[in-house]
């Protein structure tokens, strides 16, 4: 079984993204979807990292969109505002369907969300900022289950 954490919007508290790995302990890859995407460097270096910068990230030296496969299971990986999703996830899910995603992971609204349309499923893990995050889970015969997640403080 592969293990994701996935999070978002965290702005620079890299303290409340220490806890929240301190937290879960137990992942194979962090993904990161913006605004404050420099937040995971140098934490759970052996961990894969997959990062993109969102709209408040002054440094864009990196990726605003990312693809990511394991386990049968293909990641569209953004911040979202590149698609209008304060206005609704059309753009963002056409987008998605371009690159053959199953999973697309966003951020930028910091509201948790987790649904499936079709064949393609949205998971937005909320703003670390609100101690929010996601996990996924991928096991046999690609079979995924996201679960969205709160930090007690």
């Amino acid at each position: 079984m592969k293990r994701i954490l996935v999070l978002s919007d965290s702005h620079g508290t890299r303290e409340t993204v220490l806890k929240i790995i301190d937290a879960v302990s137990s992942f194979d890859v962090i993904f990161h979807c913006g605004d404050g995407w420099h937040d995971i460097d140098g934490i759970a270096e052996s961990k894969e990292h997959i990062a993109v910068w969102g709209n408040t990230d002054t440094d864009k030296s990196g990726m605003g969109m990312r693809i990511y496969e394991t386990q049968g299971v293909r990641f569209f990986i953004t911040h979202g505002h590149q698609y209008t999703i304060n206005y609704g996830d059309r753009f963002l899910i056409r987008a998605a369907l371009t690159h053959n995603a199953h999973c697309i992971c966003y951020g930028h609204t910091h509201i948790q969300d987790n649904q499936c349309f079709s064949k393609i499923h949205l998971f937005n893990p909320g703003s670390v900022l609100d101690n929010n995050y996601g996990i996924i889970e991928i096991g046999n015969n690609a079979k995924m289950t996201c679960t969205l997640k709160h930090l007690d403080k």
